[in-house]
């Protein structure tokens, strides 16, 4: 036993305690770990001491605590066993891991850290010339252990230095890959060493990591043979993979790729598969177009099923409490957020002045000014609770609608009455602070298993996935020290933060020698691998439509260039013009105006509105005649009656559907030529759009227009085996999101997407940039493809790049005739897409910067 004490202010004197083991770094007397025991005051006191980082003396040394401790402790009467490990031993991300050697196997320890905490492929049989070089090159430092027979070192050394290492044994012969060497020494890089010996990696990567489920060894599973439709082989997999996945995770991710079969054919069958065919209840949250989809692919997958559409809360008071049959219950995402309407619980003063109800303090602002009843027009976080007393300031409103959330009734209610919680396009569950993110994360949590379903996983920023993740795997975000609210940590950990200092060259400030500058944080479009292989690898399953195998029709893609009218090509110049001058002056918002005048212009050159630049100065677009047909109508009409007299329905897309709606004309001249002609508008309600276009093909129409927000997700048009994108706007995702709505299985005619842009406008521009991204992006299909393509349409560099379009003009290098012909030839060398990037590996104040390799997003702009 080894003798224990530490001074306590407190109690202004040292108290003590009994050891058992303990050990600590012979350099810097850092203690790693301790095992102790006594009075339980005695006992507490020490813990705080060690939290709190205060010296110990530990037999007659003294040691000292660093960094966090994980505890585990054990009462027994009036005494209490401690034991304090560092948690550098749990986390091998920190700079200087803790390896404990429990088995006196010290390779094997080692190894399985370094193969953790690097990415440089490392063989087992290198482990005792690699150990000798750490420890000789001082990179793992022996820690001394006392009381207990197990040995104990800290690693100390970066990718880089271990790179040098490996490749130097390379280089000189000492390490060998399969006893030989066929390269250049001289001129060795990793880069060759990967490439050469990829497939005996690949071998040792099957071995160290087996999956759970092998499509290569299938497991035979007879209720497959009993599901009403048969899934494909790939789809099969993908069920059993799943099933096998759920035995040992509460969650598990399907990412297929559009018309994969998602919620027809994987989707229903994986708790029929997990439940043995036995009773069991299933919620289904979904887009509200779904629900119907949901319910029929259900009904006609399962045996013996029955779905159910739930409204509201009310609905779920219906659920039989026994389990005698297999049902599903299918809500959409928007109802199960909805509760009731709220209304500010405060005191207002005749002054106007406002107040706490509970302890009567007046609102005031950081300058001390008294607020107004208009601080609580919204419902925010920084006025949800009184600053002073925090009592809650917002109240139901029994004046308004009543009715509950369905998540919390079921949180508060039916906690694990659900077997199982299907949450389909779980992209769009992505924010941490949202309704809808909210619902998917009390659900989960309410729900025995959680299955998600999703097309695009990723965007091209890890805050895309950080409230999925620690919503769907808590434990692991824990285990690597990050917190729910740390975003910022999980950003430098796993992509990076560019900081721009900008600092004037001029005189120095008139009362002070400091110059004046100014600092700007953003968060760069980049993703570390280590995210997949950190929190997906054990929880995901993907799949694409090529693993299918399916014959899928032919899949054209085409840009018509449409010249303008001679008239229009001079008012839309002048517009340009005009509006060129006034974007130097613009602020953020009249930029985005100024661009969406000058792509709808063309296509609704009348009635258009004067826009503002200053107090004192407008600009007035000319008013073109309403009952004239422009070139690019008249082009859709031939396209559209071709198409049609060849018995192929069309499906347009046009952007503008709101206020310049150019729906109306556009459903006007077609039905004038006799092609049956309608709109889908927003009116028709989400669940209602699926029957809506069926009731219409059913009806005679040949032609429907709508906008691709209204149709990107979830609904087949396979009816539709030409789509026309009349207007295309800027956003990439939703581009190829409606693109591929008719490509899918079931479809049996070639599909054609259409894209028609007026030359030398805006239009083209935004379609050539879209499509220089767009073909990046799907030459790293399969690895990132809708995730890169997402994460370069929704950051606002495509909104300032069509700026600059209009200013400067277009990048000779850009043209849509050479990108669109170009894509499906392409091969782009993976490695120019990823660079190094320093990242944060932090932990609260303490933080490590090292290099990272990371997917750059940004590089796919320049490809």
């Amino acid at each position: 036993m080894y003798s224990l004490s530490v001074y306590d202010s407190e109690k202004k004197a040292y108290v003590s305690a009994y050891a058992d083991f303990y050990s600590y770094d012979p350099n810097t007397w850092q203690l790693n770990f301790v095992s102790f025991a006594g009075f339980d005051s005695a006992v507490q006191s020490i813990k705080a001491a060690i939290w709190k980082h205060k010296t110990i003396n530990l037999d007659y040394k003294y040691c000292y605590p660093n960094g966090s401790y994980r505890t585990f402790s054990e009462k027994i009467d009036e005494y209490t066993h401690t034991i304090m490990i560092s948690e550098d031993a749990f986390n091998v991300q920190t700079k200087q891991p803790l390896i404990v050697v429990w088995n006196n196997n010290r390779n094997q320890a080692v190894m399985k850290v370094l193969q953790e905490k690097f990415t440089i492929p490392l063989l087992d049989r290198w482990a005792d010339w690699l150990i000798k070089q750490l420890i000789n090159q001082n990179y793992l430092l022996y820690q001394y252990v006392y009381g207990i027979d197990i040995e104990a070192y800290r690693l100390d050394i970066t990718e880089d230095e271990l790179t040098k290492i490996v490749l130097n044994g390379l280089e000189y012969g000492t390490i060998t890959i399969n006893g030989e060497l066929n390269f250049d020494i001289q001129n060795i890089t990793m880069a060759n060493y990967l490439k050469k010996y990829s497939n005996v990696f690949s071998q040792k990567i099957e071995e160290t990591y087996r999956p759970l489920y092998d499509p290569l060894k299938p497991k035979n599973n007879e209720l497959i043979k009993t599901l009403k439709t048969k899934p494909f082989k790939a789809q099969e997999d993908v069920i059993m993979a799943s099933v096998e996945t759920l035995k040992k995770k509460k969650n598990i991710i399907v990412v297929g790729e559009m018309g994969t079969g998602k919620t027809a054919l994987i989707g229903p069958p994986i708790p029929y598969i997990h439940a043995d065919g036995k009773p069991y209840n299933a919620l289904v949250m979904c887009p509200g177009h779904l629900i119907n989809k949901w319910k029929r692919q259900i009904e006609a997958t399962i045996p013996n099923a029955e779905a159910v559409i739930m409204e509201n809360w009310k609905d779920v008071l219906k659920i039989p409490k026994s389990k005698d049959k297999i049902r599903y219950y299918i809500i959409s995402k928007d109802k199960a957020k909805l509760g009731y309407a709220e209304k500010v619980a405060i005191i207002k003063h005749l002054n106007g002045h406002i107040s706490c109800p509970v302890c009567g303090k007046t609102f005031k602002d950081k300058d001390d000014i008294p607020l107004t009843e208009d601080y609580f027009k919204t419902h925010t976080t920084k006025n949800d609770k009184c600053p002073y007393c925090k009592t809650k300031l917002w109240q139901a409103d029994k004046d308004s609608f009543r009715r509950y959330p369905v998540a919390e009734y079921i949180k508060r209610h039916m906690k694990n009455f659900f077997d199982y919680f299907i949450a389909d396009e779980v992209h769009e569950l992505k924010g941490g602070d949202t309704a809808q993110g909210n619902s998917f994360g009390v659900l989960s949590g309410s729900c025995k298993k959680t299955i998600a379903l999703t097309g695009t996983l990723l965007g091209g920023y890890p805050t895309d996935i950080f409230y999925l993740l620690y919503r769907l795997n808590p434990k692991a975000m824990l285990k690597d020290g990050i917190g729910y609210k740390d975003v910022t940590l999980f950003v430098e950990r796993y992509g990076a933060i560019e900081t721009i200092i900008k600092e004037k060259d001029s005189e120095y400030n008139r009362t002070s020698k400091g110059k004046q500058k100014s600092t700007r944080k953003r968060m760069l479009p980049v993703i570390s691998p280590l995210i997949f292989s950190k929190f997906l690898l054990d929880q995901c399953v993907f799949l694409q439509l090529s693993d299918l195998q399916q014959s899928l029709p032919k899949y054209t893609e085409e840009v018509q260039i449409i010249e303008p009218d001679d008239e229009l090509k001079e008012a839309y110049d002048d517009l340009a013009d005009e509006l060129k001058d006034a974007i130097f002056n613009a602020d953020k918002n009249m930029l985005s105006t100024y661009l969406m005048t000058l792509l709808r212009y063309p296509d609704s050159p009348f009635n258009n509105e004067s826009i503002p630049v200053t107090d004192y100065y407008q600009i007035v677009p000319k008013d073109l005649p309403e009952d004239f047909i422009y070139n690019k109508e008249q082009h859709l009409l031939n396209y559209v009656l071709d198409e049609t007299n060849k018995g192929r329905n069309v499906f347009i897309y046009a952007q503008f559907t709101g206020q310049k709606d150019v729906t109306k004309r556009l459903e006007n001249l077609l039905n004038g030529i006799g092609i049956k002609t309608c709109t889908l508008k927003t009116t028709v309600k989400q669940e209602k759009r699926e029957e809506w276009l069926d009731e219409k093909v059913k009806d005679g129409y040949r032609c429907i227009i709508s906008n691709f927000e209204l149709v990107k997700t979830g609904l087949d048009l396979l009816d539709f085996p030409t789509i026309i994108f009349y207007e295309t706007g800027y956003n990439t995702f939703t581009l190829r999101q409606a693109s591929k709505r008719s490509w899918r299985i079931g479809q049996t005619k070639p599909v054609k997407v259409v894209f028609m842009v007026y030359k030398d406008t805006l239009q083209y521009n935004a379609l050539a940039l879209m499509g220089n991204k767009l073909e990046a992006a799907m030459n790293i299909e399969g690895k990132f493809s809708e995730e890169g393509l997402r994460a370069l349409s929704n950051t606002n560099n495509i909104m300032v790049e069509l700026a600059k379009s209009l200013v400067n003009g277009l990048d000779e290098n850009i043209s849509i005739e050479k990108i669109w012909q170009s894509q499906s030839d392409n091969i782009i060398d993976l490695s120019a897409f990823f660079k190094s990037v320093k990242v944060n590996y932090s932990k609260r104040k303490k933080s490590q910067t090292v290099e990272q390799l990371c997917f750059d997003f940004d590089a796919l702009q320049q490809a």
